[in-house]
């Protein structure tokens, strides 16, 4: 080896050569101390990720290039129901479920080119079932770009799952329920077209299944103009509305229909269309055709009965009169009915045994004559003997009561009364010989001037 003499080198190059190299030793010191610092601090976050990633809520584990799992943490391990160390070299679709290995495997290959992806992955417990789970999968590339890995995170959703099996059942349940109703359910969208019609509106216009139709269709010539103009306002304003009209069923033939409808709105409050339900009330319309007919015909007979005809209520007020109660009392209908009490028509010496007889025959009616006779007052003050027909309404407390003004009857039998007295008298006295026969004949008086 060549010996360097530096002997003749001058001092000042000596110095400056020592000094270069007390400098390139520090150096190598600082870059020795820089990268063993350096590898700490990688260690320190290394270790700082893995104790977030044991604390996560969701399963993560990362597998190398090959798939195999090289990390696990405590959710992934206590999702599968293992040890980490008896996930750990294991190949990931190894765990999953059988129908979806092959799925997984291609999706680590599309990892290889950088894809990221979300999916729904089922994956196999130990012992006890399988466990859904959303997973998301980032691939993990070297510095100089090559794919090394896969960082898989997955939640697991099994809850979600339930909570959506829940709710399509209860949805379906609902759906059968509105279905096997009796009324029509609709619904309409935010532009008032009909997107919803259970199976009874289906029947009822001879449609198939899901097919709405426009919802004036079949409505009656004379009633679409009021019901367009009913529901354009009540949409406009986003309010509910009630109405009723004739539309044409699937044989032709026309049915009244009650139709009410109420607007809709999302968890946020925003308009989202309305909702409703008709009802067919053809025959309720027919049964009250039928019962305003009965009662024009009875209200006839009513009004035109020979006697006069109350109906009293429970608390003595009366409710409906006829014409020949106007005629007898001088009190017109609108002045009676729902205004007076009974006891505006009664002297008082008749008083209390009328008030008797009206609250007897709501306890026990066998305790009331049905006929009987008292006197009345009418408008102008004068009195009138009536023959009364009284009872209870069945089902009701409600009494209706007849009467007929018998005071010229009353006023005839008080005349022949007193005629017979007369004649009883003159007879008594007669000294001829006075005798009455009746028809069959035989004799029914002979005056005392026969002894």
């Amino acid at each position: 080896m060549h010996k360097v003499d530096n002997t003749n080198l001058p001092v000042e190059q000596l110095i400056h050569d020592l000094e270069r190299l007390r400098l390139q030793i520090a150096g190598m010191e600082a870059s020795e101390v820089e990268h063993q610092q350096n590898e700490q601090t990688l260690r320190n976050e290394l270790k700082l990720y893995q104790v977030v990633a044991d604390k996560a809520e969701c399963a993560i584990f990362v597998s190398n290039e090959q798939g195999v799992i090289t990390y696990a943490n405590n959710e992934f391990c206590r999702m599968l129901g293992y040890r980490r160390e008896e996930i750990l070299g294991h190949q990931a679709w190894e765990f999953a479920a059988e129908k979806d290995r092959e799925m997984l495997r291609k999706q680590w290959e599309k990892r290889e080119t950088g894809a990221v992806g979300n999916h729904e992955l089922t994956w196999l417990r130990q012992g006890n079932g399988c466990i859904p789970t959303m997973m998301t999968a980032e691939p993990i590339l070297g510095k100089d770009g090559v794919f090394s890995g896969v960082a898989v995170f997955a939640m697991d959703i099994s809850a979600l799952k339930a909570a959506n099996e829940k709710a399509r059942r209860s949805r379906d349940y609902f759906h059968k329920l509105i279905d096997e109703l009796p009324a029509f359910i609709w619904r309409t969208d935010t532009e008032g077209c009909c997107d919803y019609a259970n199976a009874a509106w289906m029947r009822f216009n001879g449609r198939p299944g899901g097919s709405c139709g426009e919802w004036r269709e079949g409505i009656h010539p004379e009633d679409i103009g009021r019901c367009e103009e009913v529901f354009s306002s009540a949409f406009e304003k986003k309010q509910p509305f009630e109405m009723e009209y004739r539309r044409r069923r699937h044989d032709g033939e026309y049915r009244y229909l009650s139709d009410s409808g109420t607007p809709f709105f999302d968890p946020r409050g925003r308009f989202i269309g309305y909702v409703g339900a008709f009802y067919d009330v053809t025959e309720r319309k027919r049964i009250e055709k039928a019962m305003k007919e009965s009662e024009q015909r009875y209200r006839s007979i009513f009004d035109l009965a020979g006697s006069g005809i109350v109906i009293i209520e429970d608390d003595k007020t009366i409710s409906l009169v006829n014409l020949e109660f106007v005629r007898i009392t001088g009190y017109t209908k609108e002045e009676t009915e729902g205004k007076l009490n009974w006891i505006v028509f009664t002297p008082p010496e008749e008083k209390e045994r009328l008030e008797q007889y009206h609250r007897l025959r709501r306890t026990d009616a066998s305790l009331v004559p049905r006929r009987y006779e008292v006197r009345l007052i009418n408008k102008k003050g004068e009195l009138r003997d009536a023959l009364i027909a009284a009872d209870i309404i069945p089902g009701t407390c409600q009494s209706v009561v007849s009467f007929v003004d018998i005071t010229v009857r009353k006023q005839t039998e008080e005349l022949l009364r007193l005629r017979e007295q007369e004649f009883r008298t003159l007879a008594e006295h007669s000294p001829d010989v006075i005798a009455r026969f009746n028809r069959e004949p035989k004799v029914t008086y002979v005056n005392p001037a026969i002894e």
